[in-house]
């Protein structure tokens, strides 16, 4: 059973309080819950898009042999450096765990790897190296993304239902639960599975707003995006506003927030003058800023896309002939 401080890290990286998780100090490196301490803020360092200090810290644990330890390494490798031999040397060790690893280290090599695949765009090769092991939460949670971004519901619903028959009620079941939520199931998943909806999920972030212990502008950006799905801009538009200046505070530079931001602001209703411009000139800094973010590059083909239909149907005008 984890202790109460392992168990309050790994609520905080769940819920994205990456930057309190760097900020903290790890316990002794004679405590049981140092090696996955060090791996929880290793991780968080990854999600802050600081490779550099992800590896600077893994490189302070005194068993250099140790199979997450090394898997890791492995994941930041690659997000540095895209290439197939770090994915074959995760490919190696999914090997080794499945072989001779603890449970718990076996779950944590498959996620690694499997993150790592999806990366690389081998989204079947990850669902087999994940799907073998159906018996770790945060397996099922990678899994249920990956079902959920390849349009199948139905897959994420049902591992779901599985793992509810053997896991505890913690956050990250609820978190799992969650993310199903945000995918609007087709109406006839709707009336099987009457818990998955918008709803739910407002109410899970707004319980981990409630909690003292957290301080996360994920939470916040979670609860936008959840209310801009469920057609509740202006409030959306408030969390999302709140989150940015809790980012700023903090020197976070989020995509995500800023595009949920841009969305939020745009359906909240119509903008004139001063307020029309600035929104404006917001997102023109998020194009120029984030150019390859699917927002970005959808707006772009769709733009590209009426400009053409404008110019293969509409033709220019001739001018005016001049009347003798």
């Amino acid at each position: 059973m984890d202790s109460s401080e392992l168990y309050h890290t790994k609520q905080q990286f769940y819920l994205g309080a990456y930057t309190s998780l760097t900020e903290a100090s790890l316990p002794d490196s004679s405590s049981d819950d140092y090696t996955p301490t060090l791996l929880y803020t290793a991780r968080s360092h990854l999600a802050l898009n600081s490779p550099s200090a992800a590896l600077a810290l893994l490189n302070q644990h005194p068993d250099p042999e140790n199979v997450q330890v090394k898997a890791l390494k492995s994941l930041t490798n690659y997000i540095v450096n895209p290439d197939e031999t770090v994915l074959e040397e995760l490919r190696d060790l999914v090997i080794e765990v499945e072989s001779e690893g603890e449970d718990k280290a076996k779950g944590f090599v498959k996620v690694i790897a499997g993150t790592a695949l999806v990366r690389a765009g081998e989204i079947e090769e990850a669902i087999d190296t994940l799907v073998a092991d159906t018996q770790d939460l945060e397996v099922i949670l990678i899994l249920t993304q990956i079902y959920l971004s390849i349009s199948r519901p139905d897959q994420a619903i049902k591992i779901f239902t599985a793992a509810t028959k053997w896991a505890e009620d913690d956050t990250l079941l609820q978190l799992i639960e969650s993310s199903i939520s945000l995918y609007s199931p087709p109406p006839s998943m709707q009336k099987t599975n009457t818990s998955f909806t918008y709803r739910n999920a407002e109410n899970f972030f707004t319980e981990q707003l409630a909690n003292p212990s957290l301080s996360s502008p994920h939470i916040l950006k979670s609860r936008g995006v959840v209310r801009i799905l469920g057609g509740e801009f202006q409030a959306a538009k408030s969390d999302l506003e709140e989150a940015l200046e809790q980012e700023q505070s903090k020197n976070i530079v989020d995509a995500e927030t800023q595009a949920a931001y841009a969305i939020a602001t745009f359906l909240s209703g119509d903008l004139k003058g001063d307020e029309k411009k600035t929104s404006e000139e917001k997102f023109t800094k998020f194009q120029t800023d984030f150019p390859s973010h699917p927002l970005v590059v959808d707006l772009a083909a769709k733009s590209d896309a009426f400009d053409k239909l404008v110019a293969e149907n509409w033709p220019a005008p001739k001018p005016a002939t001049a009347v003798a």
